[in-house]
């Protein structure tokens, strides 16, 4: 209450224990690259509360690359992070792809 009256309607024992939060969850490199990378207050304040960190950067990840709003990162649901992973092909035709790629780049290289 006496932040509330002292600085205003944005500082609330809820909006300190957000930002007590966000000092136990990110180090500080953490919090610069999200500054770099102009992530706001409400992405942030999405994502530090998941418990896994690998979760953490696919959302942050997300959020930059595919330029989600506040709105998008909300409607995602960790479930997300489990169907990417497994949505990544077999590592068998990972394999085969990369004998490919490797074929055609010696063949490039030879040419020359």
């Amino acid at each position: 209450m006496q932040l509330t009256e002292r600085y205003g309607k944005g500082w609330s024992e809820k909006t300190l224990r957000h930002c007590l939060r966000s000092a136990e969850t990110f180090s500080e490199a953490d919090i610069l690259s999200a500054v770099r990378r102009q992530f706001s207050w409400t992405q942030l304040k999405s994502v530090m509360y998941l418990s896994d960190p690998l979760a953490r950067q696919f959302y942050m990840q997300m959020c930059y690359y595919e330029h989600w709003d506040t709105r998008t990162l909300d409607e995602q649901s960790p479930i997300k992070v489990a169907q990417y992973y497994t949505q990544l092909p077999d590592k068998k035709i990972l394999a085969e792809k990369l004998q490919r790629a490797i074929a055609i780049a010696r063949e490039h290289y030879a040419e020359q």
